[in-house]
């Protein structure tokens, strides 16, 4: 049982000046008249234990109790109440004879509890005092019109009131926290699934992007395999067509042969042309030596000749031209091949011109003699003569013209068919380097089939085992909630047996203060009661709680005068009776 031993006030409504207030053993009257502040030691007292409601407190506002000051005295910044509870016997779970309760509220609306000097929490106060009969609402504090109160409320309520006796109160209160606890917990629980399933969600999704990378796998593999067979098709055309080339070369080769020929013939009768233009124009310079006219017409010849080297210069002129237009190895042929025909049709003329001219010499020679006779006759001979020379000088020089561009030509090609081995080189080693890459290639692809093969293996395996944990996780889970929620309901049960065999809860009212008082020193001799003495199996439990009857409650002590000295303090404290068993 607690007793109230002082009560402290400063700064509280209308105690401005630090006030105590001894409450002695027995009863404490306060009288007065109205107004001088008796409610309002009511209302400290209530407030220092928790009170939280200003319109009890006979307020609009928390901070009504802070002293406002008078036409003597300021007003005070701070309102504060200590009350002193008697604890000798250790009915508060804590090893002090006094405990003191304490509340301070500032005007800028903070406010602090303490316990025993130490800063706590309200919580921690309301707790402490639980099932002790002291509170804001309990029956240690009557206010006025409380008593009528309790007779008119409701059963609901009134039994409240022996819940807080009977000392069940604190155990509704933990049951209650118990219970928001465990709505908690279901809450967290469902929020835990819903996580659950959000993982599990994402690792559906994340399946999913497996998939796809080895989609993604499986199609550059077939990227690359389709890669390898282009290329060997793009090998086996390239192939083909440097063999369409060498056969074009080959062809190529055939024709410069064939002008090759062409032109060592036209040489040949070029030289044998020139050759006989030079006798005849050794023939002529001797002739023309002779006589005036045949100088002039030597003159003229030479001017020929400087028309023929200007013919020369236009032929290479052509030349150049004609280096131009012979890039498609075909038609560069075929003109060759009309040029040549021309040429040759020429050569056939100009022979014919020359054993002309070899006549017409025989025959100017015979008549040279009878030329020397009549010079106006034989002027006319040497002028036709003169441009017979000229035609056959031209023709001359149109041969050389057709030799030089022959030789051109054979250059030209020379030089192409030199280009064409050297890319038909170059492309045979392009040829047996693709070989080679495909060959390499070929052999990577057979082992990167092995590896994709055992990767997959390794992927289909992992999938069944990650199957085969999901369930086994699920299971887990499962099973562990049960036994979380198991061993949550065993500790909480635990708990509160512990609680209560340590406060010896559930005992007769005489038995538990005979058993706190032996605990705390003041009584000596107490054995214990008989129902914790006893050890029985689970199965006689039973059988021994129903044969003891009220006698399990029993307190055995050492000797009768032990029992005659509890017996006499408990009467000293009207703490009830208990029935004592002496050894």
């Amino acid at each position: 049982m607690l007793f109230f031993k002082r009560l402290e006030l400063q700064g509280f409504k209308s105690f401005a000046n630090k006030t105590t207030i001894d409450f002695h053993p027995g009863v404490t009257v306060i009288v007065g008249p109205n107004g001088c502040g008796k409610s309002n030691i009511f209302d400290s007292i209530r407030w220092v234990l928790g009170e939280q409601s200003a319109k009890s407190m006979r307020g609009s506002r928390m901070g009504d109790v802070i002293f406002n000051g008078s036409g003597t005295q300021k007003a005070t910044g701070m309102a504060r109440a200590n009350l002193v509870l008697n604890n000798e016997l250790r009915t508060l779970p804590v090893d002090f004879d006094e405990v003191a309760i304490s509340r301070r509220l500032f005007r800028t609306g903070e406010s602090e509890y303490m316990l025993n000097s130490s800063q706590c929490r309200l919580k921690d106060i309301t707790h402490l005092c639980m099932d002790t009969g002291v509170g804001t609402d309990s029956y240690s504090v009557l206010e006025q019109g409380k008593v009528d109160a309790i007779i008119n409320s409701r059963p609901l309520e009134r039994r409240v009131i022996f819940d807080e006796a009977a000392g069940i109160s604190k155990y509704k209160a933990r049951k209650e926290e118990a219970l928001n606890k465990l709505s908690r917990t279901e809450e967290d629980l469902l929020r835990l699934a819903d996580i659950i399933n959000e993982v599990r969600r994402q690792a559906g999704s994340l399946k999913r992007q497996a998939a796809k990378a080895e989609r993604y796998k499986r199609l550059a593999s077939e990227l690359q395999v389709l890669e390898m067979e282009l290329l060997v098709r793009r090998f086996f055309q390239f192939r083909e067509g440097s063999a369409s080339t060498e056969e074009r070369f080959a062809q190529l080769s055939a024709q410069v042969g064939e002008l090759r020929t062409k032109l060592n013939a036209v040489d040949d009768e070029t030289s044998a042309g020139r050759e006989t233009a030079e006798e005849v124009q050794s023939y002529l310079d001797a002739t023309h030596g002779e006589q005036f006219e045949v100088n002039t017409s030597l003159q003229e010849t030479q001017g020929g000749i400087a028309l023929a080297e200007q013919r020369i210069a236009q032929g290479g002129e052509r030349r150049e031209s004609l280096k131009n237009e012979i890039h498609k190895l075909t038609g560069q042929v075929q003109t060759l091949d009309i040029e040549m025909s021309g040429v040759e049709a020429e050569m056939v003329e100009n022979e014919t011109s020359l054993e002309q001219l070899a006549g017409d010499y025989a025959e100017r020679k015979r008549q040279h003699d009878t030329m020397r006779a009549d010079t106006d006759g034989s002027g006319a001979d040497i002028q036709r003569l003169r441009q017979e020379i000229n035609t056959a000088t031209r023709a001359g020089h149109e041969m050389d013209n057709a030799a030089r561009l022959a030789r051109a030509m054979e250059q030209k090609l020379r030089d192409e068919l030199g280009t064409s081995e050297v890319e038909l080189t170059m492309l045979s080693r392009q040829i047996e380097g693709l070989e080679t890459e495909r060959e390499e290639r070929h052999g990577a692809a057979e082992e990167n089939e092995q590896v994709l093969v055992a990767l997959r293996a390794d992927l289909e395996a992992t999938r069944n085992a990650l199957r085969a944990r999901e369930g086994e996780f699920t299971t887990a889970s499962q099973e562990l909630e049960k036994a979380r929620r198991s061993a949550q309901q065993s500790q909480s049960r635990h708990d509160a047996l512990a609680e209560m065999q340590e406060n010896f809860e559930g005992y007769y009212r005489g038995v538990k203060d005979v058993m706190l008082a032996s605990r705390g020193g003041i009584l000596r001799g107490i054995t214990g009661v008989v129902s914790s003495l006893i050890q029985a199996k689970g199965e006689h439990e039973l059988a021994i709680e129903v044969a003891l009857g009220g006698k399990a409650q029993d307190v055995i002590v050492d000797t009768a005068e032990n029992a005659k000295g509890a017996i006499q303090w408990l009467k000293q404290k009207g703490s009830g009776r208990a029935t004592f068993l002496p050894l």
